[in-house]
């Protein structure tokens, strides 16, 4: 009986071995091209169209060779898709035992345009969406493989690209040179896997090498995957910055409920100039795909910055820290710790709502020197002229805002002890929100050149308009001066405050178009690059002259016990008409314009000698004591010049001398009126006594009288 049966299944098999090999030899499969093209168009609406013949082999493997292919995009002509060339070889007589085993999997020169749109469709919608239901409502019919054994030699992706326009993102990405090579893949058992591509991106611009290396194991009755040594490497450049970037992954394990990493490391390698920097990272991961959550619990990583500008060893910043993301709860926090010899520094932020993030966060610092870790300011080499030439200038990059709208930010900072573009303050402390596309800093406060600062500043991203109002008390202003401005002109101790606003599309229009108020208010200081005490005393021997026009000499100073003044800004141009000095030798006034936006000084000083001047010049002064000098400062802040105009000096000194001397020429006219002025005095009280002693007799004689 067993032998007739299996005399059977052998005819059997005879016959449909014979049949398949008729297939092959008297079937042309080109003939079910315009039915695969007509299928195609009905169902996607897309053209399909085959350069060449298709090629197919029955036995001992069943083969099949696609010729060059051709997709068009949906209901259009564009090109979305298209194919050199594939091949693929599957052996027969192991399907008959449930057996895929494949021969390499072929493909080469496959290119796709994918477009997201506006709305966030995207272009392949109808080509990756779930099956539909058949005609009458009944469900399709389940095409999963009854396979229990899949054995592929390989897959071999030659030359492949994608291009990726973004236009919701507003951003292009293109993938070329694509090279994927895999070893046999085998039900659970490990594979090796190599892959190798140029990446694109237009913002910011970017052009990088990828290539992924590793062993790759995969379970198909589980759908399991899992993974040990595979590294991610990526080279290029980033907005003209080199970047070089290493992630190794090793303990992968995932399921359809969870991914697990046993050891996540990354190292990041950025340069910029002689300017290096490392970035260093290891964690544990692992994801809930099921409640889509993922966490990072135990951070630890090392920013590593080494630049000849800041040190000849590099700076090491080591952290720690840990991460968690609720993704169906849009929900996130990360905390983060930093621990460096020059900086001691706590964060936790929190994030809920990933659409419109609401983002709360607290920060406090013991130190920081944000300048340790940027580039210095580039500097024009010897001889090189400041700014650029008229007309050689290039356009000023725009102001963008845009990033404060859609943001929700709530935070509190604390630092000990601050460095930031060249300002040092201490104790500072501010509250920061964003909302609405609007950003307040208030209250903030800090210690700043042995005075204090109490202040408020808001940005509007809206106009990009910004604005600031505050004081600062009882400050050295020749530091702060130097830090802000970097210029030393005053030297002083008080008060300055401000309320100021501007808006622009750049910072040179910003500059311009301040406006406000402030005020200074100073004691015992100098006014740097010129004495003018000094030109005083040498004014005797300038009087008969014209004015006389010089560079400013930070080594010359004027000091002053007090000087006060107030400004009114406007489009740029911050206006005094007040200045109020004071000093032993002199007392100063003056009016003028500080040119903000231009960086320049149009200023006239007036300094007029006391009447106190003795011992101070001697004779000299006194030729000029009650005489006003007017001082004219202009010029750039770098190169202040100054000149005194010493032939109006010179007039007010002369119509002084002349008034002395006509007081000298009438003083013995003088001296003989105010003689017999008081002559006359002298008689008008001998009178007064006579008449005073004469109504005292006759007032006793009417007494006396009286009394008898």
């Amino acid at each position: 009986m067993l032998k007739k049966l299996l005399l059977g299944l052998l005819v059997v098999v005879i016959v449909l071995v014979l049949a398949a090999v008729g297939l092959v030899m008297f079937v042309d499969v080109n003939r079910f091209k315009p039915q695969i093209e007509s299928f195609v168009q009905t169902n996607y609406q897309r053209q399909l169209s085959f350069d060449g013949d298709l090629s197919w082999s029955f036995y001992p493997r069943l083969g099949v060779s696609l010729p060059a292919v051709k997709l068009s995009e949906h209901a259009g002509d564009a090109q979305a898709m298209s194919l050199q060339s594939a091949q693929v070889g599957v052996a027969l007589l192991p399907l008959f035992k449930g057996s895929l085993q494949a021969e390499v999997v072929r493909i080469k020169g496959l290119n796709a345009r994918i477009v997201r749109r506006a709305d966030g469709s995207m272009s392949i919608d109808d080509l990756i969406g779930k099956p539909q239901p058949a005609a009458g409502g009944t469900p399709a019919p389940d095409s999963s493989s009854p396979i229990t054994d899949l054995r592929i030699g390989g897959i071999e992706l030659i030359d492949a690209g994608v291009q990726f326009d973004d236009q919701m993102g507003k951003n292009q990405y293109s993938v070329t040179g694509l090279t994927l090579k895999t070893g046999a893949l085998a039900d659970g058992q490990p594979t090796t896997i190599a892959l190798d591509a140029q990446v694109g991106v237009a913002k910011p611009a970017a052009k990088l090498a990828v290539s992924l290396n590793g062993d790759l194991a995969a379970k198909v009755a589980d759908s399991a995957v899992s993974a040990k040594a595979m590294t991610l490497l990526v080279k290029g450049n980033v907005d003209a910055m080199p970047l070089d970037l290493r992630l190794q992954l090793d303990g992968v394990n995932a399921d359809p409920a969870r991914v697990a990493i046993q050891a996540l490391q990354l190292v990041s390698n950025v340069e910029q100039g002689a300017r290096k920097l490392q970035v260093t990272l290891a964690t544990p991961l692992t994801y809930d795909l099921a409640g889509a959550k993922l966490a990072l619990p135990a951070v630890d990583g090392q920013v590593g910055i080494d630049d000849p500008a800041v040190g000849d060893k590099p700076l090491q910043l080591p952290f720690k820290g840990s991460a968690q993301v609720d993704v169906k709860a849009e929900q996130a926090t990360v905390k983060l710790a930093v621990d460096a010899p020059d900086t001691a520094l706590k964060a936790d932020a929190s994030v809920k709502g990933f659409g419109a993030p609401a983002i709360r966060f607290a920060l406090d610092a013991d130190r920081i020197d944000v300048d340790k870790y940027l580039p210095p300011a580039a500097k024009p080499a010897d001889g090189a002229p400041a700014k650029p030439a008229a007309g050689a200038a290039a356009p000023e990059a725009p102001i963008d805002l845009s990033a404060l709208n859609g943001l929700n930010v709530d935070g509190q900072v604390k630092v000990g002890q601050l460095k930031a573009g060249g300002i040092e303050a201490g104790k500072l402390s501010m509250t920061i929100k964003l909302a609405n596309g609007r950003l307040d800093v208030a209250p903030l406060r800090a210690d700043l050149y042995q005075g204090k600062v109490d202040a408020r500043a808001s940005v509007l991203a809206k106009g990009n308009r910004a604005s600031l109002a505050g004081a600062v008390t009882n400050v050295a202003i020749a530091p702060l001066l130097q830090a802000v401005a970097d210029t030393n002109l005053l030297e002083g101790t008080g008060n300055v405050s401000v309320d100021i606003n501007t808006g622009g599309a750049t910072v040179s229009a910003m500059k311009k178009a301040l406006a406000g108020k402030a005020a200074l208010e100073l004691r015992d200081g100098a006014i740097r690059g010129i004495n003018l005490g000094e030109k005083i005393r040498q004014a005797k021997s300038l009087l008969s002259g014209g004015n006389t026009e010089q560079q400013a000499d930070d080594n010359q100073k004027t000091d002053f016990t007090a000087l006060t003044a107030s400004f009114d800004i406007r489009d740029g141009v911050a206006t005094n008409k007040d200045l109020d000095g004071k000093s032993p030798l002199f007392r100063l006034s003056g009016d003028g314009s500080v040119d903000i936006a231009a960086g320049r000084l149009d200023y006239v000083a007036r300094a007029s000698v006391v009447n106190t001047a003795k011992g101070q010049g001697g004779k000299d002064i006194e030729q000029l004591r009650g005489v006003t000098l007017p001082v004219r400062l202009s010029g750039p802040f770098e190169s202040l010049g100054w000149t005194i105009e010493w032939a109006e000096a010179a007039k007010a000194a002369l119509a002084s001398q002349a008034a002395d001397k006509l007081k000298e020429k009438l003083a013995p006219e003088r001296e003989k009126l105010e003689a017999k002025v008081e002559e006359r005095k002298e008689q008008l009280e001998e009178r007064k006594q006579e008449l005073l002693d004469k109504a005292a007799g006759k007032a006793a004689e009417k007494l006396k009288g009286f009394l008898k």
